[in-house]
């Protein structure tokens, strides 16, 4: 009897108390690209292991032309569905199966039940019981597109969306696995793939160009906004087509992911060279890494501080903007056409221009003393132009007011 509890002591021990599990190595900004050239946008509401907030993937796909290849970053190298180019995310593997080495596999959910099929098999595994850091778990796209539950043909003109799961499995194991969406021990991971271009459906244009220092204002406008879009991204061209792929790019002057894409806005190119004439165009970038079309290009330099305060005269104004604009224009438009018709406003003028430039580099060192004149500036506009209207409508506030409290008064 005692021979038997040892043994039965043993057998309960030796079982597994905990499972296997995946997590990302980094849940801040996971690690995905493809065939290392490639960096795949993602999203992350939580660690990954929920199935309400999976790691959200976008995949870009060409198809056997150049429709796709013209139009996305990688040119060229875009892969198809047939690329042996692998999709790799680095994970942290936890193994407490104390006979088998487990292996990251990839399953896809079963459109007609909730099990999820199985993909494929990284070939980089973990061994028992053992903590396993910075694994890389690698899938081919061709893997990807041969699973039955993945339409890699139909994304090349709509993106695709499907849910998938990263576990482990021994070597040999190629079963498909129960719903694992109740658990938390893999990765759940939303598969968005896309071929989609926007030669024929999005056109973009730029409007005008701002010039400032080191730096070039821009106001565009783009015909049609997706959910998909990503940031924008400037260039200077060397020669035009509204094909990226096909279009001569000298340099890629900003992206930026913080700004959002709207039908028409601003968007600036900081950080830029002064007296350099650069040829501007720009496009939308999706999640994919697709271009909209580049927008025809318009010609800007920025200025040196001292050339732009030199030729737009108001210093104080111009030290506070730091870039052409109709508020600076309007103060011109004041000096020349009134200040300078009178000996007093000569006389102020003469002052102005003999002490203003010495204080223009404090003003510049001092962001929110910019922000003060602007301020300052903005409401000498609005007096001036709108100030009479402004008194007219009060006058006959007050008028109305008093004629009704009178009529009151005699009832």
């Amino acid at each position: 009897m005692k021979k038997y509890l040892i043994t039965l002591f043993a057998i309960l021990f030796s079982v597994n108390t905990f499972a296997s599990t995946v997590r990302l190595s980094d849940t801040t900004e996971p690690v995905v690209n493809v065939g290392n050239i490639y960096s795949v946008y993602n999203t992350l509401g939580g660690d990954g292991t929920s199935s309400s907030a999976p790691l959200k993937l976008y995949i870009p796909l060409s198809g056997s032309g150049t429709t796709q290849s013209d139009n996305h970053i990688l040119k060229t190298a875009l892969f198809k569905s047939n690329s042996t180019q692998t999709l790799n995310t680095t994970i942290d593997i936890v193994n407490t199966d104390s006979v088998n080495v487990l292996y990251p596999t990839l399953y896809v959910k079963d459109d007609s039940s909730t099990n999820y099929l199985f993909v494929g098999r990284s070939t980089i595994g973990c061994s028992t019981s053992s903590t396993c850091e910075d694994v890389i778990s690698s899938f081919s796209i061709a893997t990807i597109c041969n699973s039955t539950e993945i339409d890699c043909a139909g994304a090349l003109s709509a993106p695709v969306t499907v849910s998938s799961y990263l576990y482990l499995s021994q070597a040999g194991v190629d079963t498909s696995i129960s719903d694992p969406t109740s658990g938390s021990d893999g990765l759940f991971v939303e598969l968005n793939i896309s071929g989609r271009v926007y030669e024929s459906t999005v056109t973009t244009a730029l409007t005008s160009i701002e010039k400032g220092d080191q730096r070039l204002k821009l106001n565009y406008t783009v015909s049609a906004i997706q959910n998909d879009y990503r940031d924008i991204a400037i260039f200077d061209v060397s020669s035009f087509n509204s094909k990226f792929g096909q279009a001569g790019i000298n340099e890629i002057l900003s992206i930026d992911d913080d700004v959002t894409p709207q039908s028409s806005g601003l968007f600036e190119a900081k950080n830029l060279s002064n007296g350099r004439t650069y040829n501007i165009s720009f496009a939308v970038r999706d999640f994919y890494g697709f271009y909209t079309p580049l927008a025809s290009p318009l010609s800007g330099t920025p200025l040196e501080i001292a050339e732009f305060l030199e030729k737009n005269q108001c210093y104080f104004i111009s030290a506070g903007f730091m870039e052409q604009h109709y508020v600076l224009n309007y103060f011109r438009y004041i000096r020349d056409h009134y200040l300078l018709k009178v000996k007093l406003g000569q006389s102020f003028v003469d002052f102005y221009y003999e002490t203003a430039p010495q204080y223009v580099p404090f003003i510049i060192e001092r962001p929110w003393l910019q922000a003060l004149i602007r301020g300052f500036a903005y409401c000498v506009y609005f007096i001036f132009n709108f100030g009479l209207v402004a008194l007219m409508i009060s006058v006959m506030v007050i008028f109305l007011t008093s004629k009704v409290f009178k009529n009151s008064i005699t009832e």
